[in-house]
């Protein structure tokens, strides 16, 4: 695991937003049907990718719960799938947004809630809402 100051991870992941956007606007300009279809779906994984933990970032600055650091390292998913995803789930890198615990623990179950499901949730709607920016 490597750990990134906050401000580097928040830097990083706006400019890997930003990427996505543009990477997205150009596969509506390409004219190549398999070309248009590999872009819009790399600007995908790149807007949600980058959506995941700055969602929990912003969600938990609102609530009052200090990011102590980002992280980078290999993605925790396949801790309760199935043996194959076990296997893959390492070769997956993650952003990790590392919350104060301390904070953490203050705020009621809703909140808290509303942190941790905060990335899943961004995430859909920004691919949504990004999806549509092609029509």
């Amino acid at each position: 695991m490597r750990k990134v100051s906050v401000p580097l991870g928040v830097t990083l992941l706006v400019v890997a937003e930003v990427l996505g956007i543009a990477v997205l606007f150009i596969s509506t300009i390409t004219k190549e049907a398999i070309a248009q279809a590999l872009l819009f779906l790399i600007s995908m994984v790149i807007i949600w990718y980058a959506a995941h933990p700055i969602s929990h970032y912003t969600i938990a600055m609102i609530f009052g719960v200090p990011t102590m650091f980002f992280f980078i390292g290999p993605s925790d998913i396949g801790k309760s799938g199935p043996s194959l995803l076990k296997k893959l789930a390492p070769l997956f890198v993650t952003i990790g947004t590392k919350l104060d615990y301390s904070k953490l623990v203050l705020v009621s179950g809703n909140r808290r809630a509303w942190i941790f499901g905060s990335g899943a949730l961004i995430g859909v709607l920004v691919l949504d809402y990004s999806s549509q920016l092609r029509y």
